[in-house]
């Protein structure tokens, strides 16, 4: 079952549990031309069809413009980031109605480029970059925002760091002492005080409460730019696992080791 149009990053998945039954949509944006007028539709894979289908929004008729970031998933809409990091997209697949919602207007004048939107213990998080590299060792300012009111799309700038010196003689120092990119990709799901970092092969932790690095950091195989719309957290759901049965000898308290 594959869509006969390409869209990149332009698509989602969502689903949801009813009277123990879950379902699930795959979305994907496309656009359409209407006597010379570009338009963007919705093109959905129901769990309940198996088949795709056309559909336009019953609330709004829009054409904007997307990059390669995956969508995010908040409060039972699919998010994507439009018109150069300007504004989001929120979609309910379920009630196809969709609207937009307004990036901070406190942001940086770097359009998104070195920016991530993501979800953190149940709350939309948006971290943004000053700068992409590291220059003369010094680490560019960043700005983390977290939605307070998703209904009237507004934030709150929880966090701020001014462009910090690089020094020292940790591990991490002589690390960071190049010119590369450095980029955020991930939030951490449970603590919003962690953004996952990466820089010439290597993933690192950033706490932003404390504005500095972690002391552990892990290395990457690759040494090709990893990029946010690149990564895609996954959580392992905390299932319940039969253990298996000891087998006891006759006496208490002692197991027959096999």
């Amino acid at each position: 079952m594959h869509s006969a149009r390409k869209c990149y990053g332009r698509m989602g998945l969502i689903s949801r549990v009813s009277n123990g039954i879950t379902s699930y949509n795959v979305v994907r944006i496309t656009k359409t031309s209407d006597n010379g007028v570009l338009s963007c539709n919705f093109e959905i894979l129901s769990s309940e069809k198996r088949e795709w289908r056309i559909v336009k929004p019953e609330n709004d008729t829009f054409n904007a413009e997307f990059d390669m970031r995956s969508s995010v998933l908040y409060k039972g809409n699919l998010h994507w980031i439009c018109n150069k990091m300007t504004t989001l997209l929120a979609y309910d697949p379920f009630k196809n109605e969709c609207r937009f919602i307004s990036i901070p207007s406190e942001v940086y004048h770097m359009k998104g480029k070195n920016a991530i939107l993501g979800v953190s213990r149940d709350n939309l998080c948006y971290f943004e970059m000053n700068r992409i590299s590291i220059n003369e060792c010094k680490l560019p300012g960043w700005k983390m925002w977290v939605m307070k009111d998703y209904e009237k799309g507004e934030w709150s700038l929880d966090h701020e760091e001014k462009e910090r010196k690089i020094e020292g003689i940790s591990v991490i120092c002589n690390v960071l002492s190049g010119y590369s990119p450095i980029i955020p990709v991930s939030f951490h799901p449970w603590n919003e005080e962690i953004v996952y970092f990466w820089y010439e092969g290597y993933f690192f932790t950033y706490n932003v409460k404390k504005g500095w690095f972690e002391d552990d950091f892990v290395s990457f195989s690759s040494q090709s730019i990893v990029l946010m719309w690149e990564m895609f957290p996954l959580l392992m759901p905390l299932c319940p696992s039969r253990l298996p049965k000891p087998k006891w000898d006759g006496k208490i308290g002692n197991i027959v080791n096999k």
